[in-house]
Protein backbone atom coordinates (compact mmCIF):
# COMPACT_ATOMS: atom_id res chain seq x y z
CA UNK A 1 0.00 0.00 0.00
CA UNK A 2 0.90 3.33 -0.97
CA UNK A 3 1.88 5.57 2.60
CA UNK A 4 1.52 9.11 2.26
CA UNK A 5 4.78 11.43 1.67
CA UNK A 6 6.31 14.04 3.58
CA UNK A 7 9.06 15.71 2.55
CA UNK A 8 10.43 17.95 -0.71
CA UNK A 9 12.77 20.60 0.67
CA UNK A 10 14.01 23.87 -0.19
CA UNK A 11 16.83 26.58 1.93
CA UNK A 12 15.78 29.98 2.02
CA UNK A 13 17.17 33.86 2.42
CA UNK A 14 15.43 36.42 4.49
CA UNK A 15 14.57 39.56 4.59
CA UNK A 16 13.13 42.33 7.35
CA UNK A 17 10.20 44.11 7.09
CA UNK A 18 8.07 45.84 9.31
CA UNK A 19 4.57 47.15 8.17
CA UNK A 20 2.44 49.72 9.71
CA UNK A 21 4.56 48.83 13.33
CA UNK A 22 3.75 45.02 12.80
CA UNK A 23 6.05 42.68 12.16
CA UNK A 24 4.71 39.98 9.59
CA UNK A 25 7.09 37.45 8.01
CA UNK A 26 5.70 36.60 4.17
CA UNK A 27 7.39 33.64 2.43
CA UNK A 28 7.57 33.18 -1.07
CA UNK A 29 9.87 30.69 -3.11
CA UNK A 30 9.86 27.03 -4.43
CA UNK A 31 8.45 24.25 -2.76
CA UNK A 32 8.93 21.63 -5.46
CA UNK A 33 10.53 21.45 -8.44
CA UNK A 34 10.33 18.72 -11.35
CA UNK A 35 14.36 17.76 -10.61
CA UNK A 36 15.14 14.34 -9.58
CA UNK A 37 15.53 14.09 -5.75
CA UNK A 38 17.84 12.72 -3.64
CA UNK A 39 15.39 9.87 -2.91
CA UNK A 40 15.41 9.23 -6.21
CA UNK A 41 11.44 10.73 -6.72
CA UNK A 42 10.23 13.41 -9.43
CA UNK A 43 7.41 15.41 -9.24
CA UNK A 44 5.73 15.49 -13.23
CA UNK A 45 4.63 19.34 -14.39
CA UNK A 46 0.86 17.85 -13.34
CA UNK A 47 1.31 17.01 -10.46
CA UNK A 48 2.83 20.34 -9.73
CA UNK A 49 -0.61 21.69 -11.21
CA UNK A 50 -2.63 19.62 -8.97
CA UNK A 51 -1.22 20.77 -6.13
CA UNK A 52 -1.07 24.37 -7.45
CA UNK A 53 -5.13 23.97 -7.44
CA UNK A 54 -5.19 22.66 -4.13
CA UNK A 55 -3.62 25.48 -3.03
CA UNK A 56 -5.75 27.64 -4.02
CA UNK A 57 -9.31 26.11 -3.69
CA UNK A 58 -8.18 25.11 0.08
CA UNK A 59 -6.44 26.46 3.26
CA UNK A 60 -3.31 24.81 3.04
CA UNK A 61 -1.33 25.02 6.56
CA UNK A 62 2.70 25.88 7.50
CA UNK A 63 3.74 23.90 10.14
CA UNK A 64 7.31 22.72 11.84
CA UNK A 65 8.48 19.49 10.65
CA UNK A 66 4.74 18.14 10.05
CA UNK A 67 4.50 17.78 13.64
CA UNK A 68 0.62 18.08 12.57
CA UNK A 69 1.72 14.22 11.76
CA UNK A 70 4.16 13.09 13.91
CA UNK A 71 3.98 11.13 17.25
CA UNK A 72 5.21 7.82 19.21
CA UNK A 73 1.98 6.47 20.56
CA UNK A 74 -1.86 7.40 19.32
CA UNK A 75 -2.71 9.68 22.25
CA UNK A 76 0.23 12.14 21.28
CA UNK A 77 -0.36 11.89 17.59
CA UNK A 78 -4.07 13.17 18.12
CA UNK A 79 -2.55 16.09 20.68
CA UNK A 80 -0.33 17.08 17.28
CA UNK A 81 -2.96 17.23 15.13
CA UNK A 82 -4.59 20.04 17.37
CA UNK A 83 -1.91 22.33 17.41
CA UNK A 84 -1.94 25.76 16.12
CA UNK A 85 -0.60 26.14 12.73
CA UNK A 86 2.87 28.30 12.16
CA UNK A 87 1.33 29.60 9.10
CA UNK A 88 -0.41 29.19 6.28
CA UNK A 89 0.14 29.35 2.04
CA UNK A 90 -1.74 32.11 0.30
CA UNK A 91 -1.02 31.67 -3.43
CA UNK A 92 1.14 29.27 -5.55
CA UNK A 93 2.23 29.19 -9.41
CA UNK A 94 3.48 26.65 -11.59
CA UNK A 95 6.94 28.59 -13.31
CA UNK A 96 9.36 27.67 -15.86
CA UNK A 97 12.32 27.54 -14.59
CA UNK A 98 13.81 26.98 -18.46
CA UNK A 99 15.68 23.75 -19.82
CA UNK A 100 12.50 21.50 -19.59
CA UNK A 101 12.32 22.57 -15.69
CA UNK A 102 9.54 23.56 -13.71
CA UNK A 103 8.74 24.38 -10.06
CA UNK A 104 6.04 25.75 -8.10
CA UNK A 105 6.11 28.66 -6.87
CA UNK A 106 4.20 29.60 -3.28
CA UNK A 107 3.45 32.38 -1.51
CA UNK A 108 2.61 31.64 2.80
CA UNK A 109 2.57 33.57 6.06
CA UNK A 110 3.75 32.74 9.36
CA UNK A 111 0.92 32.62 11.98
CA UNK A 112 2.11 36.28 14.13
CA UNK A 113 -0.11 35.43 16.50
CA UNK A 114 1.34 31.78 16.87
CA UNK A 115 3.27 31.35 20.23
CA UNK A 116 6.36 30.45 18.85
CA UNK A 117 6.12 32.89 16.27
CA UNK A 118 9.43 34.77 17.45
CA UNK A 119 11.72 31.12 17.76
CA UNK A 120 10.15 30.01 14.46
CA UNK A 121 10.93 33.50 12.96
CA UNK A 122 14.71 33.53 14.67
CA UNK A 123 15.24 29.76 13.79
CA UNK A 124 14.57 31.03 9.82
CA UNK A 125 16.72 34.30 10.29
CA UNK A 126 19.68 31.81 11.69
CA UNK A 127 19.20 29.23 9.21
CA UNK A 128 18.43 26.65 11.05
CA UNK A 129 14.81 26.36 9.44
CA UNK A 130 16.34 26.84 5.69
CA UNK A 131 14.04 24.47 3.72
CA UNK A 132 10.47 23.76 2.63
CA UNK A 133 9.01 20.05 3.04
CA UNK A 134 5.75 18.58 2.00
CA UNK A 135 3.46 16.29 3.29
CA UNK A 136 1.09 14.16 0.34
CA UNK A 137 -0.91 11.31 -0.34
CA UNK A 138 0.45 9.73 -3.63
CA UNK A 139 -2.60 9.35 -5.70
CA UNK A 140 -1.32 8.40 -8.97
CA UNK A 141 2.46 7.41 -9.58
CA UNK A 142 4.78 5.32 -11.96
CA UNK A 143 8.37 3.79 -12.30
CA UNK A 144 10.73 4.17 -14.95
CA UNK A 145 14.10 2.62 -14.19
CA UNK A 146 17.13 5.14 -15.82
CA UNK A 147 20.42 4.01 -15.51
CA UNK A 148 20.05 1.29 -13.05
CA UNK A 149 18.23 2.94 -10.71
CA UNK A 150 14.47 2.91 -10.30
CA UNK A 151 12.67 6.05 -10.27
CA UNK A 152 9.94 7.09 -9.26
CA UNK A 153 7.01 9.32 -10.99
CA UNK A 154 4.97 11.27 -9.00
CA UNK A 155 2.01 12.23 -11.56
CA UNK A 156 -0.33 13.29 -8.74
CA UNK A 157 -1.30 13.68 -5.12
CA UNK A 158 -3.60 15.02 -1.95
CA UNK A 159 -1.29 17.99 -0.47
CA UNK A 160 -2.09 17.95 3.00
CA UNK A 161 0.52 20.65 4.64
CA UNK A 162 3.80 22.54 4.14
CA UNK A 163 6.75 22.30 7.03
CA UNK A 164 9.43 24.01 7.33
CA UNK A 165 12.26 22.01 8.06
CA UNK A 166 16.06 22.04 8.00
CA UNK A 167 16.58 19.09 5.88
CA UNK A 168 16.60 19.55 2.53
CA UNK A 169 15.70 16.40 -0.33
CA UNK A 170 14.97 18.30 -3.68
CA UNK A 171 18.11 20.59 -3.68
CA UNK A 172 16.98 22.83 -6.26
CA UNK A 173 13.86 24.05 -4.99
CA UNK A 174 15.04 27.33 -3.08
CA UNK A 175 12.99 30.05 -1.18
CA UNK A 176 14.24 32.87 -2.79
CA UNK A 177 12.51 35.90 -0.34
CA UNK A 178 11.11 35.62 3.01
CA UNK A 179 9.60 38.85 4.37
CA UNK A 180 8.71 40.11 7.44
CA UNK A 181 6.20 42.12 6.69
CA UNK A 182 -12.93 27.13 3.44
CA UNK A 183 -11.44 24.04 3.56
CA UNK A 184 -8.48 23.21 5.85
CA UNK A 185 -6.27 20.23 4.58
CA UNK A 186 -5.93 18.92 7.98
CA UNK A 187 -8.65 18.85 9.19
CA UNK A 188 -9.78 17.25 5.82
CA UNK A 189 -7.44 14.69 6.92
CA UNK A 190 -8.42 13.91 10.00
CA UNK A 191 -12.05 13.34 8.96
CA UNK A 192 -11.44 11.02 5.98
CA UNK A 193 -9.12 9.13 8.66
CA UNK A 194 -12.08 8.37 10.74
CA UNK A 195 -14.06 7.01 7.13
CA UNK A 196 -10.61 5.31 6.03
CA UNK A 197 -8.45 4.15 9.30
CA UNK A 198 -5.73 2.64 7.36
CA UNK A 199 -5.05 6.21 6.01
CA UNK A 200 -2.51 6.80 8.20
CA UNK A 201 -0.42 3.56 7.23
CA UNK A 202 -0.22 5.59 4.09
CA UNK A 203 1.41 8.91 4.79
CA UNK A 204 4.96 8.89 5.00
CA UNK A 205 7.85 10.58 5.79
CA UNK A 206 10.28 11.17 2.81
CA UNK A 207 13.75 12.43 4.02
CA UNK A 208 17.06 11.80 2.56
CA UNK A 209 17.81 9.12 5.22
CA UNK A 210 18.41 5.83 3.23
CA UNK A 211 16.11 3.65 5.51
CA UNK A 212 13.02 6.49 5.25
CA UNK A 213 13.40 6.23 1.34
CA UNK A 214 11.45 3.53 -1.38
CA UNK A 215 14.15 3.81 -3.67
CA UNK A 216 15.46 0.69 -5.52
CA UNK A 217 18.87 0.61 -6.74
CA UNK A 218 21.50 -1.71 -7.89
CA UNK A 219 23.86 -0.15 -5.74
CA UNK A 220 21.74 0.09 -2.30
CA UNK A 221 18.58 -2.32 -2.55
CA UNK A 222 16.68 -1.69 0.66
CA UNK A 223 16.29 -5.35 1.25
CA UNK A 224 13.43 -7.90 1.36
CA UNK A 225 10.19 -5.97 1.84
CA UNK A 226 7.02 -6.07 0.25
CA UNK A 227 4.87 -4.40 -1.86
CA UNK A 228 0.98 -5.38 -0.09
CA UNK A 229 -0.60 -3.43 -3.20
CA UNK A 230 1.28 -5.59 -6.35
CA UNK A 231 0.66 -9.02 -4.06
CA UNK A 232 -3.26 -7.23 -3.57
CA UNK A 233 -3.76 -7.16 -7.54
CA UNK A 234 -1.62 -10.56 -7.75
CA UNK A 235 -3.98 -12.27 -5.72
CA UNK A 236 -7.04 -10.94 -7.45
CA UNK A 237 -5.91 -12.03 -10.80
CA UNK A 238 -4.56 -15.80 -9.44
CA UNK A 239 -8.01 -16.10 -7.81
CA UNK A 240 -10.21 -14.95 -10.82
CA UNK A 241 -7.61 -17.25 -12.61
CA UNK A 242 -8.51 -20.44 -10.45
CA UNK A 243 -12.26 -19.38 -10.94
CA UNK A 244 -12.74 -19.82 -14.75
CA UNK A 245 -10.22 -23.22 -14.22
CA UNK A 246 -12.89 -24.27 -12.53
CA UNK A 247 -15.45 -23.30 -14.18
CA UNK A 248 -13.93 -24.68 -17.31
CA UNK A 249 -13.51 -28.09 -15.53
CA UNK A 250 -17.46 -28.14 -14.75
CA UNK A 251 -18.61 -27.33 -18.13
CA UNK A 252 -15.98 -29.88 -19.64
CA UNK A 253 -17.53 -32.78 -17.35
CA UNK A 254 -21.34 -31.71 -17.96
CA UNK A 255 -20.63 -31.96 -22.10
CA UNK A 256 -18.42 -35.60 -21.85
CA UNK A 257 -20.91 -37.09 -19.30
CA UNK A 258 -18.47 -39.76 -18.20
CA UNK A 259 -15.11 -40.60 -16.34
CA UNK A 260 -13.44 -42.96 -18.79
CA UNK A 261 -9.60 -42.85 -19.15
CA UNK A 262 -10.52 -41.17 -22.81
CA UNK A 263 -12.36 -38.51 -20.94
CA UNK A 264 -10.42 -38.01 -17.88
CA UNK A 265 -7.17 -37.13 -20.50
CA UNK A 266 -9.55 -34.97 -22.68
CA UNK A 267 -10.47 -32.73 -20.19
CA UNK A 268 -6.91 -32.51 -18.54
CA UNK A 269 -5.22 -31.56 -21.67
CA UNK A 270 -8.03 -29.01 -22.36
CA UNK A 271 -7.63 -27.60 -19.03
CA UNK A 272 -3.79 -27.18 -19.57
CA UNK A 273 -4.23 -25.59 -22.56
CA UNK A 274 -6.50 -22.98 -21.03
CA UNK A 275 -3.88 -22.61 -18.23
CA UNK A 276 -1.16 -21.97 -20.57
CA UNK A 277 -2.99 -19.47 -22.73
CA UNK A 278 -4.42 -17.61 -19.37
CA UNK A 279 -0.36 -17.91 -18.49
CA UNK A 280 0.68 -15.99 -21.94
CA UNK A 281 -2.14 -12.71 -21.43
Amino acid sequence: MERPSFIFTTPFNVNVVEEKGIERVFLEGLISTTDLDLVNDIVTVDCLKSMQKQILERNIKLDLEHEAFRGDTVEEKEINKTKIPAGKLTDATVVDLGNDRFGLRIKGELNRFHKEFENTKGNIMEKYLDAYSIAFIPTKIAHVEKDGIMIRLLDDDRLLNVALTGNAVNTRALNEKVLLKAIDAVEEYKRQKLLDPELENKLEVKSYEKDGAHAHTKEGPLGLHTHPEIEKMMAYDMQSINDRINFLSERLYDSLGDNSPESVTAIKTKLKDAKDKQSRT
